[in-house]
């Protein structure tokens, strides 16, 4: 009896089933298949499409491994954080996120992040990533030739800052509620980088856009190529599907015209008191008005005296709009202009129907300044202008307005900010809360790194004075705010 032949597809299908984990979007990789079977893959990383870098898969397992620490209160009182108050922890980001994966996965509204851009500038926060060439190629497969390891120097550039933002990114999206969103500032120099990062944690399908924020009124005239005066914001949505992020009222001033030349036709009455016109008294007769698909048609005589019509208006032409909605405007204040010989109506709608313009990808310097932000901060901790704690901070209105995007229509958000730097966040959110009566909620995590400074002798302290300086302006005390340090597991 012959044999029976298996086919190509078959066969594929035969290994989906056995190693599903060895496909990517029904695409057998085998560089995941050789690591579901234990072995070696010394293709070069180059003829697959994907992020790579050396030490990703380290930092794929950093993000599992569970977390040696535990939260202390300021008494050194073990003490899982409250779900009710604003937070501060004061630690490494890294363990604080897994530590909050037991207590607010699936719980967070909004993160907010600033991380270190990778500048390789030396100064009070950490934000050099970059690693010797000796180092770096010791991580590196000993077959590279030498041709090979000198093409690939250039990725200790980058290597160190995506192994440290892999597991942070990856634990953040995990805390996220189904409708959370991530907003991530960043600059040029890990820009393309983070794209792809936050592409293959959340999905490409989840991107929901980049902002570009006006940073400086005025830009540097060192620069003889370009004057660098803007920065940008990745937003990526755990759902994208349905997600709104406000942006401002729909212009009270704005007219939308009603006749669309692809509609139907239809027959319209305009109630004569919700229609205005700048047309002079006179007497209007049934008829055609307009020209082309555009036209309508006049049913009913009716006049015009002092700006308003005496009669109701009833016009047939390719409106895009309903009687019912028409008559559901006028029930909520709405009212109608024809202006022109023409009677093209067009409708100025109420408060309750006009909405929303969304957030603009446009961020321009009214949202505030890398100045103003330095101004703020200084005022706050009585700090010179020029202080090297200063660092380079982000206004408090640019990240309010972010954040009034994202928690417009769920006031009681919970955000977290896990590079907290001076507490900007934190302000933002007491600041919203006391503009529209809500009652959003912080987490904020900042590493305790030195300074040198007497006063202000970490990061963190410059995160926990400013909350305690500003706390008053609105209406907080030491109460509202649960400090909590993290302590390694006894």
């Amino acid at each position: 009896m012959a044999k029976k032949e298996v086919s190509t597809e078959q066969r594929v299908e035969q290994l989906k089933a056995l190693l599903p984990e060895a496909f990517s979007e029904g695409t057998l990789n085998f560089e995941r298949l050789a690591s579901t079977l234990g072995m070696d893959f010394s293709a070069p990383s180059h003829e697959s499409y994907g992020l790579q870098w050396v030490g990703k898969q380290e930092a794929q397992n950093t993000a599992k491994t569970p977390s040696t620490t535990v939260l202390h209160t300021t008494d050194g009182v073990e003490e899982t954080p409250p779900s009710d108050k604003d937070i501060l922890i004061e630690g490494d980001n890294l363990e604080a996120l897994k530590i909050l994966s037991d207590t607010h996965a699936g719980k967070v509204d909004v993160i907010y992040i600033d991380p270190p851009y990778n500048t390789g500038q030396d100064f009070v926060y950490l934000d050099n990533f970059r690693e010797s060439p000796s180092s770096y190629l010791k991580q590196l497969d000993h077959r590279h030739h030498k041709q090979e390891q000198a093409r690939q120097l250039e990725g200790r550039y980058h290597s160190r800052w995506l192994s440290m933002m892999y597991p942070r990114l990856s634990l953040a999206r995990d805390l996220l509620s189904e409708k959370g969103v991530l907003f991530c500032s960043i600059d040029d120099h890990e820009c393309h980088n983070l794209r792809h990062l936050l592409d293959e944690i959340f999905g490409s399908q989840h991107f929901v856009g980049m902002l570009i924020w006006e940073r400086k009124r005025k830009g540097s005239h060192l620069s003889k190529q370009l004057t660098k005066k803007t920065e940008y914001i990745f937003v990526y949505a755990k759902q994208s599907k349905g997600l709104k992020l406000y942006g401002e009222p729909a212009s009270a001033q704005e007219t939308q015209p009603l006749v669309k030349k692809i509609s139907n036709e239809g027959t319209l009455r305009f109630p004569k008191e919700s229609v205005r016109t700048r047309l002079k008294d006179q007497s209007l007769a049934p008829g055609v008005y307009g020209k082309g698909n555009s036209q309508v048609e006049l049913l009913e005589e009716t006049s015009i005296k002092d700006g308003g019509f005496t009669e109701d208006i009833v016009l047939r032409g390719r409106f895009i709009w309903t009687q019912e909605r028409v008559d559901l405007e006028v029930s909520r204040g709405g009212h109608f202009t024809m202006h022109t010989k023409r009677l093209q109506p067009r409708v100025l709608k109420s408060e309750a129907s006009r909405g929303f313009k969304a957030l603009s990808t446009l961020l321009l310097k009214e949202v505030g300044t890398n100045e103003d932000a330095t101004e703020e901060v200084a005022e706050r901790l009585g700090l010179p202008v020029d202080s090297h704690l200063i660092g380079y901070p982000k206004p408090l209105g640019l990240i309010e307005t972010l954040l009034r995007a994202a928690t417009y229509w769920k006031k009681d958000a919970v955000v977290l900010d896990f590079f907290a730097g001076t507490g900007t966040t934190g302000e933002a959110i007491w600041s919203l809360n006391q503009e529209d009566g809500g009652t959003r909620r912080f987490i904020l995590v900042q590493w305790p790194e030195e300074t040198g400074d007497e006063i202000y002798p970490t990061i963190s302290s410059l995160t926990a004075a400013r909350l305690r300086i500003v706390a008053q302006r609105y209406d907080k005390g030491d109460e509202d705010v649960e400090r909590y340090i993290l302590c390694t597991r006894e």
